[in-house]
């Protein structure tokens, strides 16, 4: 008994430091990117935001190319990470030499923070503590391991990526899952689970970020404490899953887009096409959030030249093809469909099993008549059960994205306001008219709570009572926090 807690708790010690290994290697390989972008003039925080996600979609297009040569060996797969962290080692050991002033930052930071601020800091690690602690369990998630995970033993077992008929989602995108082919290799599975809560805390990080930045100095709180809220975010972030890495990506390409329109520098529309890339090598689904972003940049550049317009569309979608269009490369040579299996079938795939599969993924929600889809806003709250998976009660919206509706009523909205409000109401509509999963939605999470948040702030600024005033959103905030 005594043997098997010391072997566990030097399994746990072992995954926690490889996982700080790849987290600063993440780090350090996309600031080294950033620079050669020349993007080096955000916060500390912005970033930590950009650089891990970059650094990680590297180190996962890499897994992906060692898969597709047939290489798809773990002993490569460090090998690989190695070799990101000699090409980026200045900047590692500066990350290294930095991380006693960055802890020292932080501590200021708290003595200058405001109650809410630091209520939230609080709050937010409690919460971390906890799923921290469970992800270092076992994996016993049900997707994790029917696909996340099995998807790649099944390739470490054949040292290659391949068609599989069992598990068929590990045909799609799998940028994420590549990630996760380390700690399966390694027979160190939490680990997965910790890179998922990665994604998690830099979602929340980084739609503070955002908030910062469109909504006011000192409100990005608001709705990082709204996703904080959420209880499907919280959750999700101990399992090994891939929704929180897809939603970071979609929001970061979004949030690159709208800096790049602010500033119109080509670096940012060049990292949007990155993240977007990224975003499209995570799942089947951010397909449609791609066509949503190409529209919006359409609309940011009306009133320039025809050719500018061109080169912005070009530039953007080139480099988001260029990066997410293998995975569906990989599927055309070998199944001759590009999203295998759906769709059009394939190897292992006829008509019938298409079918099955497309009637089970459209069987969540209400119905899809006109009056339910008209009626959306209102089943999810009271029908949430109908649109949910094995999650439960835990996979449900925040009652105060439905300050979402006010939005559109609201005087002096930004331009920022205004596109992220276009980009909410299309990516809800493509929800809508694919499958009616809560959890299908989390792109949209970020948005819900930067909209619900300035209607929050638009409706409460003509309170008078300044004490009312510094405890009405925060009270609102923490009651549900504790409540979920």
């Amino acid at each position: 008994m005594i043997n098997q807690i010391l072997v566990n708790i030097i399994r746990a010690l072992a995954t926690t430091a490889i996982w700080i290994l790849i987290t600063y290697i993440s780090y350090s390989v996309g600031r080294r990117i950033l620079t050669y972008l020349q993007i080096e003039d955000r916060s500390r925080l912005d970033r930590v935001v950009f650089a891990i996600p970059l650094g990680l979609g590297v180190i996962s297009l890499g897994i992906f190319l060692l898969g597709v040569a047939g290489q798809f060996k773990i002993g490569l797969m460090i090998t690989w990470l190695i070799v990101l962290a000699i090409w980026s080692r200045d900047d590692l050991i500066a990350s290294l030499r930095n991380t006693p002033s960055l802890l020292k930052a932080g501590k200021n930071s708290w003595r200058n923070a405001n109650y809410q601020g630091k209520g939230l800091i609080i709050l937010s690690f409690i919460i971390l503590t906890l799923t921290f602690l469970q992800a270092l369990t076992p994996v016993w998630d049900y997707d994790g391991l029917m696909y996340h995970l099995e998807g790649p033993r099944q390739f470490l077992e054949a040292n290659r990526i391949l068609l599989l008929q069992h598990p068929y989602q590990a045909n799609g995108p799998m940028l994420i899952e590549m990630l996760y082919s380390i700690p399966v290799g390694l027979g160190l599975e939490p680990l997965s689970k910790l890179i998922h809560m990665t994604f998690g805390i830099l979602l929340i990080l980084a739609t503070y970020s955002l908030g910062e930045r469109y909504l006011g100095t000192r409100k990005g709180w608001i709705p990082a404490a709204i996703m904080l809220a959420s209880p499907i975010i919280v959750s999700l972030a101990g399992y090994a899953y891939s929704d929180l890495g897809w939603a970071l990506y979609t929001l970061l390409g979004m949030y690159s887009i709208l800096i790049w329109s602010d500033s119109n520098r080509f670096s940012y529309l060049i990292v949007a096409g990155i993240f977007s890339g990224l975003m499209i090598g995570s799942k089947y689904l951010a397909l449609g959030y791609f066509l949503i972003l190409i529209l919006i940049i359409i609309w940011l550049d009306r009133g320039k030249e025809w050719h500018q317009r061109f080169v912005n569309i070009f530039l953007y979608g080139g480099i988001a093809f260029l990066i997410g269009f293998p995975w569906y490369l990989k599927n055309i040579i070998y199944s001759g469909n590009p999203v295998y299996p759906l769709f059009f079938g394939g190897p292992g795939w006829p008509h019938d099993r298409v079918q099955f599969a497309s009637n089970f993924l459209s069987s969540f929600g209400t119905g899809k008549s006109f009056v339910d889809y008209l009626l959306l806003p209102y089943n999810l709250y009271v029908h949430q059960n109908k649109y949910s998976t094995f999650i439960g009660s835990r996979e449900s919206l925040s009652p105060l994205f439905l300050f979402v509706l006010v939005v559109p009523f609201l005087r002096n909205k930004s331009r920022a306001i205004v596109v992220i409000l276009f980009l909410t109401v299309m990516g809800f509509v493509y929800w809508a008219l694919t499958s009616q999963q809560i959890r299908l939605l989390l792109p949209l999470f970020p948005f819900f709570s930067i909209l619900a948040s300035k209607a929050l702030v638009d409706i409460t600024s003509p309170i008078k009572s300044r004490k009312l005033n510094k405890v009405l959103i925060p009270g609102v905030m923490g009651g549900l926090i504790f409540f979920y």
